[in-house]
């Protein structure tokens, strides 16, 4: 039986690249793999990274957690990063508003996901920053995912 590529849509979690000026670059997409073992079924993560020319993908690549383990450090990065404080209207802010140097240049990283509420209501989680931990997370899967990705069907 001849694999397939899994569709966009059911990857959960995506980090996306952008340039300053809110082009595409890429996007990279995370998800849970199952597969038959030897002793039963195995869980692992597979990323799909989308590059982009103009508003077109131009290549897909992948990679599997099996054969880079930097996968599950980037996922755990992303399980460790702060949750932002709300900045809601007529309310104070939780913390003093001394606020870091503001970047006004650079990559737009934007981080979309999925959770749950304390109730197990699902929810949608979008994080967009040029600077600070989404940036950096953003960078850290790049950087550390580069040498790990293939072309062609998914592992």
């Amino acid at each position: 039986m001849e694999r397939s590529l899994p569709p966009a849509a059911s990857f959960l979690t995506w980090l996306e690249v952008a340039d300053e000026y809110g082009r595409p670059m890429r996007r990279i997409g995370f998800r849970h793999q199952r597969f038959k073992g030897d002793e039963g079924p195995v869980l692992y993560v597979i990323a799909r990274k989308d590059t982009y020319e103009g508003s077109d993908v131009s290549q897909t690549h992948w990679v599997d957690g099996r054969s880079c383990p930097a996968i599950m450090e980037a996922m755990q990065q992303l399980a460790d990063l702060p949750v932002p404080d709300r900045n809601v209207p007529g309310l104070p802010l939780p913390r003093p508003p001394e606020l870091p140097p503001r970047v006004m240049d650079g990559n737009l990283y934007t981080i979309n996901t999925t959770g749950e509420m304390p109730d197990r209501h699902l929810t949608q989680t979008r994080l967009i920053s040029n600077a600070g931990p989404v940036a950096e997370w953003g960078r850290f899967v790049e950087r550390e995912l580069e040498p790990c990705w293939a072309p062609g069907l998914a592992p």
